[in-house]
């Protein structure tokens, strides 16, 4: 099932989302797009946590 991470979860005001297969693909997106658009060199262990707290599952409709 599709995983989404909203940034404005993390970050209030930025309207990024990841989106990926699993988590750890999303977790690779907001990290990427953390890094280079809010200027944080490194994702501590505090941050990483926050991160996967705040995945979820899309829901997906049938057609």
């Amino acid at each position: 099932m599709p995983k989404t991470l909203r940034c404005t979860d993390l970050i209030p005001g930025c309207d990024f989302v990841a989106r990926g297969q699993s988590e750890d693909e999303v977790i690779a997106r907001i990290a990427e797009h953390i890094r280079t658009k809010h200027r944080l060199r490194a994702i501590t262990p505090e941050i990483l946590k926050q991160i996967r707290a705040s995945v979820y599952e899309e829901k997906v409709t049938a057609a």
